[in-house]
């Protein structure tokens, strides 16, 4: 099985330099500012291609979120290298790891999007890390044409269930500590 690598922002240097990743897409919150930020390799000496994206983690159709654009060019970016990419995004676990089922379930082509899914669970340690944004896999079962495939296989498994109803308290909080930005449960971590 094809695979990809998947990981946070804080760990990219090191991660890049160890398991040696064809490409990285790097995807940052709008205004991003300390751990937030996707460290630029080329800064760090690396010479690996980098994708930035900028878009909000949430899950509902807001303005900066992830939209269609976002993941039919990041998903192209992580094809059109060859060899094992690599995605993250501050923490590791929404919007990368919506990327990273998405490549999978197209570099492997003969594998269900139930393969895809546990093989997924094998790229990050905490089970409680995959918890992928709902809104970039519905958006990439429209670009797959895959006829909801990817957002039932998402929402029946119950490791990423537990897992997104902590990420969506999380996006919660975070909605109510910030009203100014984004009107309530609109915007995530």
């Amino acid at each position: 099985m094809k695979s990809i690598f998947v990981t946070e922002a804080r760990l990219l240097v090191a991660d890049v330099e160890r398991l040696k990743p064809s490409c990285v897409l790097s995807i940052e919150h709008p205004g991003a500012s300390g751990d937030a930020v996707a460290p630029r390799l080329y800064e760090a000496g690396i010479d690996i291609p980098q994708m930035i994206q900028v878009y909000w983690d949430t899950e509902d159709d807001y303005p900066g979120g992830p939209d269609i654009t976002n993941i039919r060019e990041g998903l192209e970016f992580l094809q059109s290298h060859g060899g094992t990419p690599m995605v993250h995004c501050r923490q590791g676990k929404s919007r990368s790891v919506a990327m990273a089922l998405t490549y999978l379930v197209v570099a492997n082509p003969d594998a269900d999007v139930e393969t895809c899914i546990a093989h997924l669970k094998t790229l990050r340690p905490d089970p409680m890390m995959i918890a992928p944004n709902i809104r970039a896999i519905a958006l990439a079962d429209i670009i797959l044409q895959k006829q909801d495939a990817l957002v039932s296989a998402v929402l029946l498994d119950p490791q990423i269930h537990a897992a997104r109803e902590r990420a969506n308290a999380a996006r919660a909080r975070f909605a109510e500590k910030n009203p100014a930005l984004f009107k309530p449960g609109k915007l995530s971590l």
